[in-house]
């Protein structure tokens, strides 16, 4: 869903080990949340939601969310009970190298969806992008991120999506 800097959104947390939030405590635009959040006492540790319409904001995470508003003017979010379509992809510095692909600026990547899961270092992908690759298997994904595109750098927009590799 597209929401931009004017859209009323809510913002609730819990304190303590607690569940995230399923409903909002306040409401307000972008700005006014953010206001709100700054003047909060961080000394606890919390868990912290994000609404649009009463639904709970699923991806991107609060503070993405938040900085696009105010700076871009807009961003896309998902909501909780939306059908799961993921729009871009990351690849960090070391897979861009694997590749030979750019991590800034324009370029395109042309790789199997299998191989790009398997080779993400560390903890490897979060659940989203594990559960959208996984998907396709072995796959072959056309990715580009084209001058001009602000998804930021490592980000890869899905073009193409081409049947099993020979």
């Amino acid at each position: 869903m597209k929401i931009t800097a004017s859209t009323v959104l809510g913002y609730a947390r819990t304190h303590g080990d607690r569940p995230a939030p399923q409903n909002p405590g306040i409401t307000g635009i972008a700005r006014e949340i953010t206001s709100f959040i700054t003047g909060q006492d961080d000394s606890q540790f919390y868990r912290e939601a994000l609404f649009v319409d009463g639904k709970r904001v699923l991806h991107p995470r609060l503070t993405q969310v938040l900085w696009e508003l105010e700076h871009e003017g807009s961003t896309t979010v998902r909501l909780d009970g939306e059908e799961f379509n993921m729009e871009a992809i990351y690849t960090d510095q070391e897979q861009c190298n694997r590749f030979n692909a750019p991590y800034f600026g324009s370029g395109e990547l042309v790789i199997a969806a299998d191989t790009l899961l398997q080779s993400k270092g560390g903890d490897g992908y979060d659940s989203e992008h594990a559960g959208f690759l996984s998907k396709f298997g072995g796959d072959t994904l056309v990715l580009s991120r084209k001058d001009g595109d602000r998804i930021g750098p490592g980000w890869w927009r899905v073009e193409v999506l081409r049947g099993p590799r020979q």
